[in-house]
């Protein structure tokens, strides 16, 4: 198990004897005994100038360039990308708003897709992500773009956070 789970797990523990103590269904909390445990450091991997150009020349021209060119240069999840929408993208603003994301969960031993009007660092109820680009910085959403029947440019950017990249 991660640590992150054991965490959890020993908050929801403690959290449910707290309540026991407090309903006197229990006297005293034995998870007041356990020490919580330690969460592990998270040491983030990254790409060279080299890896990265290796890895651009490798999706050149697949269906997958523009989802790793703007998780490269944004830092997109994945989830982003997949929930990103042609009406996210702002030409004439020069702006990628990031308020979808779409992840898949196994239920009843199949793959359903979700769909969520939030990200991991803004929940639905928190303000979407704006980045800004130069002129060329979004050069595959541009090429693409034409290539794809339905695009609605013209996001909205009220209620956004703007973040530079």
């Amino acid at each position: 198990m991660k640590p992150n789970t054991v965490i959890h797990y020993h908050a929801v523990i403690h959290r449910a004897l707290k309540y026991a103590v407090k309903t006197d269904l229990i006297d005293v909390n034995p998870a007041d005994k356990v020490d919580r445990p330690k969460k592990n450091e998270f040491t983030g991997n990254f790409y060279s100038k080299d890896e990265m150009n290796a890895l651009f020349d490798a999706v050149r021209g697949s269906k997958i360039e523009v989802a790793v060119m703007l998780t490269a240069f944004y830092g997109l999840r994945r989830s982003e990308v997949v929930g990103l929408k042609w009406a996210a993208v702002d030409f004439g603003q020069n702006t990628i708003e990031i308020c979808h994301t779409v992840t898949t969960v196994r239920l009843d031993g199949k793959e359903v897709l979700v769909e969520s009007n939030g990200t991991k660092l803004n929940p639905a109820s928190a303000p979407c992500r704006l980045y800004r680009f130069s002129g060329n910085g979004c050069w595959p959403c541009r090429r693409n773009r034409k290539k794809t029947a339905s695009c609605a440019v013209g996001a909205t950017t009220k209620n956004t956070q703007t973040t530079s990249a």
